[in-house]
């Protein structure tokens, strides 16, 4: 299995590379791990930083909050803090569910096998919910056998929800291009899809993992107990330390480190490492020179960081407005989003960017093609949907 996963991981980044050159044309998945907050460490308190004012109002009664957000090619899905999940878009695999199979959703629909959700992974023709007990159901296109059901799922039962087989205790999961992964409660990884083995297998030699992500050109990045980082199917080390948050796009990554700053390294094709110029080596970070930072987020071509005050500040490609400035103009250097302020969590994918505040309500800007509200297609500031 694990010669066929290391083919499968090659061809991924080969793949990725190529849709580089058309990922600010159309949203691409968000991996489901800190853009959720499901794995990132809870960020200590930042000497001489400013401190988010609250409104004094909190969520009212009955608000049901987004939690995650996930994005890929053909839907949306938005997991609610009920444990529900709920998405919108292409269902021509199922991976909206069974109901409404072979059909648009141009308005958000409640995935009817996914509940007490603590965590998404939305990817290509498929949807993944990691549950609260520890167990993973995918629903979806069953090619390459993404859906992990050991051929229990047929293409004929795309659409179902069928557990994933050997595996239990998972705590984290991503997917990209056709591969899923899980990290289970001892550190390690299991794997399934493309070119891999139909259910969950174990990826040798990893241990101690406590973050990764599989998203874009690295094709998995983690973040060991021991306090390295390595990217690059987990085997090239990156030379950065102190980290508690990890965050890959499509073409970068991103760490947020314990005294709030942040690093990046990758591609800097749309200034999305926060520099002018970067190293040629783009496994070098650079420091975007933003502090006061708890969360970092990396979109397609683009990066935001939410701040100790609540705001929220961006940087890089800015084809569909991800930046929230008011323009379609790309930018090398942090500036904050006008519109919208007291943020708790970020969520990032593709070209699109979302925001939740200290009441509830979500707000997004830049592609907006499968977000509810019947939107205009690019949202250069910040706009409210409620999933």
């Amino acid at each position: 299995m694990y010669t066929a996963h290391v083919r499968s991981l090659r061809r991924l980044l080969v793949a990725a590379m190529v849709l580089h050159g058309c990922a600010t044309a159309r949203p691409r998945r968000a991996s489901s791990r800190v853009r959720h907050g499901t794995s990132a460490t809870a960020p200590r308190p930042l000497p001489g930083c400013p401190v988010r004012a609250s409104r004094g109002s909190f969520e009212p009664p009955g608000v049901n909050p987004v939690e995650a957000m996930g994005f890929d090619l053909g839907h949306v899905c938005a997991l609610l803090r009920n444990g529900t999940v709920r998405c919108m878009g292409e269902n021509t695999h199922g991976e909206l569910g069974p109901a409404r199979r072979g059909r648009i959703a141009d308005e958000p629909v409640t995935l009817a096998g996914m509940t007490r959700t603590a965590e998404i992974a939305v990817g290509r023709r498929i949807t993944c919910a990691r549950h609260r007990n520890g167990t993973v159901r995918c629903v979806g296109s069953s090619e390459g056998g993404q859906l992990g059901t050991n051929g229990l799922a047929t293409p004929d039962d795309e659409g179902a929800f069928v557990p994933v087989q050997n595996l239990s205790r998972a705590v984290q999961l991503s997917t990209s291009l056709g591969t899923v992964c899980a990290r289970v409660d001892d550190g390690t990884l299991r794997c399934w899809g493309r070119e891999g083995e139909g259910s969950a297998a174990l990826v040798p030699g990893l241990r101690g993992l406590v973050d990764f992500d599989l998203e874009g050109v690295f094709h998995g990045c983690g973040r060991f107990e021991e306090g390295s980082v390595r990217c690059g199917r987990f085997a090239r080390p990156v030379a950065v330390q102190h980290v508690t948050q990890l965050d890959a796009g499509a073409t970068h990554a991103c760490a947020r480190l314990d005294d709030g700053t942040v690093r990046c390294w990758g591609f800097n094709s749309s200034g999305q490492l926060g520099v002018d110029d970067a190293p040629a080596d783009s496994y070098t970070p650079v420091d975007p020179g933003v502090r006061c930072v708890t969360q970092v987020v990396a979109g397609g071509d683009h990066t935001c960081v939410l701040r100790t005050d609540g705001t929220v500040w961006c940087w890089g490609g800015n084809h569909f407005g991800a930046l929230g400035d008011g323009t379609q103009t790309d930018r090398s250097r942090a500036a904050p989003v006008a519109g919208v302020s007291n943020v708790v969590r970020l969520f990032a994918g593709g070209g699109t960017t979302c925001a939740r505040v200290e009441e509830g309500e979500t707000w997004c800007w830049g592609q907006s093609l499968w977000l509810p509200g019947h939107l205009p297609p690019t949202l250069v500031h910040p706009r409210e949907v409620i999933w």
